[in-house]
């Protein structure tokens, strides 16, 4: 991916790592890994 500036770039690559996404009944459902909101952001 391309981002206008790293910052932007670095956000998305940690929301990536602490979420995930997996199939219920054939719902894609996400849940947020992280052990908290700070790690997501950091």
């Amino acid at each position: 991916m391309k981002f206008s500036n790293e910052s932007s770039a670095k956000a998305i690559e940690n929301q990536m790592r602490a979420t995930s996404v997996a199939l219920v009944d054939g719902v894609p459902t996400v849940s947020l890994n992280a052990a908290s909101l700070k790690s997501i952001f950091h």
